[in-house]
């Protein structure tokens, strides 16, 4: 009777230490899970805060028989008549990419530098600079503007470790040892507000491959009906306007490419719209 009692009396207190040391292992862990997922937390506000927006621009072009004198004729293989790879594959060429930046506005960047980011002003910068290239290393290099009054002020840029700074006045033609430039001051009223603090300006001379590579990088075709030759556009960028621009000018419905004399694709243009990519913490 005595033994069953001890038993018993052991069993309840072996039960009270167990429930015990789960409860005190469990208020120290709670420590490190609410450390973890305030750090995470922290870290993913940080990268979603610092980090630029992403737009994305789609189009909807149909592919147009290339071939018109065979379609006049009623000559040629129909097969491959209905085969588009061919055109998509031009599409996405880099002379493709060549003659799509001709035709834009992108030869010059212009930004406005944040404390952390760094905001492209397309279409919608305060000044324009028109220039002249005599050396090609000051293509894809920041050259800072500073106006100390509304029509004067100082660019300053690096090649390599030198530093070379030239002062300017509104609508003059200044030289430097590696391109000639006017700058143009534009209507701030006309100008689109970009709601930033402005305390820093620079511009970029842009070199055609570095254009093409981008636009590469930020570029894609899809097939969306086969049978009816139409083909998705889709271009991203961190500025809207430029990725809406780059978009409708490749849907612009002329002749992309000239193959023999001939045209060898042409575009129709069917819709159009853009929309903000929502952030994601990477994998």
């Amino acid at each position: 009777m005595t033994e069953e009692t001890n038993t018993n009396n052991l069993g309840v207190h072996s039960s009270q230490f167990d429930l015990g040391l789960l409860l005190m292992i469990t208020s120290k862990s709670l420590i490190w899970i609410v450390s973890i997922i305030l750090l995470l937390g922290g870290l993913a506000f940080t990268y979603v805060y610092y980090t630029q927006p992403k737009y994305e621009s789609t189009s909807i072009i149909q592919i147009i028989n290339e071939n018109q004198a065979n379609r006049i004729l009623n000559v040629g293989d129909i097969y491959e008549d209905a085969d588009i790879s061919k055109d998509i594959e031009l599409l996405r060429s880099p002379e493709f990419f060549k003659r799509v930046i001709a035709n834009l506005p992108v030869d010059v960047s212009y930004y406005v530098e944040g404390e952390v980011l760094n905001h492209e002003r397309y279409l919608s910068s305060d000044f324009e600079v028109i220039y002249e290239i005599h050396d090609p290393i000051i293509l894809d290099r920041r050259i800072y503007i500073e106006f100390e009054t509304p029509t004067s002020g100082t660019i300053n840029y690096l090649v390599g470790t030198k530093s070379f700074s030239e002062k300017f006045a509104e609508e003059d033609t200044i030289q430097t040892p590696h391109f000639s430039f006017t700058i143009v001051r534009l209507d701030e009223a006309q100008a689109q507000s970009s709601g930033l603090t402005e305390d820093r300006k620079y511009f970029i001379l842009n070199s055609a491959p570095t254009l093409v590579q981008k636009l590469s990088k930020n570029y894609s075709v899809r097939i969306q009906s086969a049978a009816a030759k139409t083909v998705q556009i889709v271009v991203t960028d961190n500025n809207p306007a430029k990725a809406s621009a780059i978009c409708e000018q490749i849907a612009q419905p002329i002749s992309c490419l000239i193959t023999n004399g001939s045209p060898r694709v042409q575009t129709r243009y069917w819709s159009s719209s853009i929309s903000k990519l929502r952030k994601s913490i990477p994998n």
